[in-house]
């Protein structure tokens, strides 16, 4: 037992190190030839290396590939190398559950999980039932901790809409905000957060509007943003369709303050974007 916490817990912080500065190659590392010589210890990746997701996905995986390389570069873990089981969830509740199985019947002892909540929250009853260490992204307030089998390593979503709000109204001063979100659990969560952050200091958004993650034209809900003329924009959603929506923001020539999520920082977004979007 001890042996699974100390690989999940080295592996993970040096996965999010890793992860902050550039993805790495490989799956499982070239390792020494001691720690070669003995039984590794498995570790599974339940992650969106396709799909939308794959724009946190694929760096939080390349950060972990890097990490695992390091480890069995210096060792392993009690001279026993880490091998990385790799399961790609697309972003899809469905597939990470499928994923989540298919890595403890492979012998995974611990796992690091999605970068996204609605999967992660699909995981979550297997965790607790399997008793399975596990560590993922999710944000949503609600996630549940499976008896202490579950770790996320992002602060919940509360705190980020009210890190927005305070933001925009005591530092900029701004009166009149609009909401656009995702109509997943996700964004309609942290939507409603957003809108109790807002009532703090009396103040109702001027426009909510949703999009899909399916969507390719925001058309609809960014010319309601131009109607609305709000002083800033909060804007709550994660994978493909975020650069994508602030993309034709820029294009329609809207000037409003956008506010974002984390996501927009990852290096694989902003390859997206032209220097002048980004500015």
């Amino acid at each position: 037992m001890r042996l699974r916490w100390l690989a999940l817990l080295i592996v993970s912080v040096v996965a999010l190190s890793a992860c902050s500065s550039s993805p790495g190659t490989g799956t499982s590392g070239g390792g020494t030839k001691g720690a070669a010589s003995k039984e590794p210890i498995k570790i599974g990746l339940a992650m969106a290396l396709t799909g939308s997701g794959a724009l946190t996905g694929e760096v939080a995986a390349g950060g972990t590939r890097l990490a695992v390389q390091h480890i069995n570069a210096a060792g392993g873990i009690n001279g026993r190398p880490i091998q990385l089981l790799e399961e790609d969830i697309s972003d899809n509740n469905t597939a990470a559950v499928n994923a989540l199985n298919r890595l403890i019947a492979n012998g995974a002892v611990a796992v690091i999980g999605p970068t996204t909540s609605n999967p992660s929250a699909a995981m979550v009853p297997i965790i607790a039932k399997e008793q399975i260490p596990t560590v993922f992204r999710g944000i949503t307030v609600d996630l549940k901790p499976a008896g202490g089998w579950a770790f996320r390593f992002a602060p919940h979503g509360q705190w980020q809409t009210a890190a927005m709000v305070r933001y925009l109204v005591e530092e900029k001063g701004y009166k009149k905000i609009a909401i656009l979100h995702l109509n997943d659990e996700y964004g309609k969560s942290t939507a409603a957060d957003a809108i109790k952050a807002l009532k703090s200091y009396n103040l109702d958004p001027v426009l909510v509007e949703q999009w899909s993650g399916t969507d390719k034209d925001f058309t609809p809900q960014l010319s309601k943003v131009r109607t609305a003329n709000p002083d800033a924009v909060i804007q709550l959603g994660v994978g493909s369709t975020v650069p994508q929506l602030v993309k034709q923001r820029y294009a329609m020539g809207l000037k409003q303050t956008f506010m974002t999520t984390t996501v927009i920082t990852n290096q694989k977004t902003l390859e997206l974007f032209t220097d002048d979007e980004v500015n």
